[in-house]
């Protein structure tokens, strides 16, 4: 990665010094250095570092804690304490700022360099999880179907701008009612005797689509077609539900509307920053995204139909029947991660982090980003 640039703060200016020599001498850049907790605030918010390294105890109205708290807070730069204060009520007091790091002088370079890249690290996993996640609410907001999710108890944690137009319900007043008071459906103007939700909590797998009758927050009917599915975490465990419907009173209209989400779909897929490969039925590969051939080296024309593509991806027959049996197992469970090692186009071989999701129709989307380098680095650590 590039040079790391980091911000000292330290009001003991020889001790500033030999950390800031210490920093370059691990390859790092020290873009600056403050004496006091307002001044690292200042200059943290002027020279943007990668990192921060604080001490505890600082000259001023501010202390460290106070200081790195602010800077976390309203700059998102990771902070690793750098003290010679190592009791337990500075560090209860340090654990409340959620730092990247605590370092207790006297410290060797070996130590300084491990805590520094597992910080630097850890933050860049952690906003690659956050723009994913922004991405994917994004996406859910401009989807024209009703999306509604709840926890695991039925209350409502999530609803899209459609499900707003299609129940009357805002989303502020919705969040935290149970599912059965927003999405209200009758059937020949008697209650149905399961909701879609209940009836997916009950059987715990994906329930419809089926035709319902909503009744608006108005007072209004609306014909929507509806579905409800488990959502599961890493683990396979549930954690909550999602509920996904579309009025179904033009059917032409709709249709209409599927197919622009389809093109917004793959127009979203091609320029994602991971790979995908949709898989049939019967295991051939049916398409591919650009991503995916940039990582692998194989395009639509270039992958091997059937078992020659296992084949040639995985080479060494144990291994290769130890994918597949894992693959099937992550496609009964819905939605897992696994790391696979891939022999690419070229014979390079790369580390995947690979996620299977089985659609309803049988065919499997996987989704894939090259690990190799965060594994080498894990591993060089």
């Amino acid at each position: 990665m590039a040079e790391a640039r980091i911000l000292v703060v330290e009001d003991e200016s020889v001790a500033a010094r030999d950390i800031e020599w210490s920093l370059k001498g691990l390859g790092y850049a020290v873009c600056g250095w403050a004496l006091s907790g307002e001044e690292a605030i200042r200059k943290a918010r002027e020279l943007k570092p990668d990192l921060v390294l604080m001490d505890v105890v600082l000259g001023g109205k501010m202390d460290g804690v106070e200081a790195s708290e602010h800077i976390r807070k309203n700059f998102n730069i990771p902070v690793i304490y750098l003290t010679a204060y190592g009791d337990g009520h500075t560090l209860d007091r340090a654990k409340v700022t959620e730092p990247s790091g605590y370092v207790v002088k006297p410290f060797d370079n070996r130590e300084l360099h491990t805590a520094i890249e597992i910080a630097l690290h850890k933050h860049k996993a952690e906003k690659a999880v956050r723009e994913k996640e922004r991405w994917f609410s994004t996406t859910l907001k401009s989807l024209s179907e009703g999306v509604i999710t709840t926890d695991t108890l039925g209350n409502i944690t999530f609803m899209n701008p459609a499900a707003e137009s299609l129940t009357g319900w805002r989303e502020a007043k919705a969040l935290g009612k149970k599912i059965g008071q927003v999405f209200v459906i009758h059937n020949r103007n008697e209650l149905v005797d399961e909701h879609p939700v209940a009836r997916c909590r009950r059987e715990q797998t994906g329930v419809g689509p089926a035709i319902h009758s909503l009744v608006c927050a108005d007072g209004g009917m609306v014909v929507v077609e509806a579905n409800a599915s488990p959502v599961r975490d890493e683990g396979g465990r549930t954690a909550g539900y999602v509920l996904v419907f579309r009025t179904v009173t033009d059917r032409k209209l709709n249709q209409e509307l599927l197919e622009r989400e389809r093109e917004t779909f793959f127009s979203i897929v091609k320029s994602a920053a991971y790979g995908v490969m949709v898989l049939d039925r019967s295991g051939q590969c049916v398409y591919v995204n650009p991503e995916f051939t940039r990582v692998t080296g194989y395009a639509m024309d270039d992958i091997p139909r059937g078992e020659a593509w296992f084949q040639r991806a995985f080479p060494d027959e144990k291994y290769r029947k130890d994918v597949v049996e894992r693959w099937a197992h992550s496609a009964s469970a819905k939605d897992q991660e696994t790391t696979f090692t891939v022999r690419c186009k070229d014979g390079a071989m790369k580390e995947l982090e690979i996620r299977s999701s089985l659609l309803g129709d049988g065919r499997m989307i996987l989704t894939m980003s090259d690990m190799t380098e965060r594994k080498r680095a894990e591993r060089a650590l």
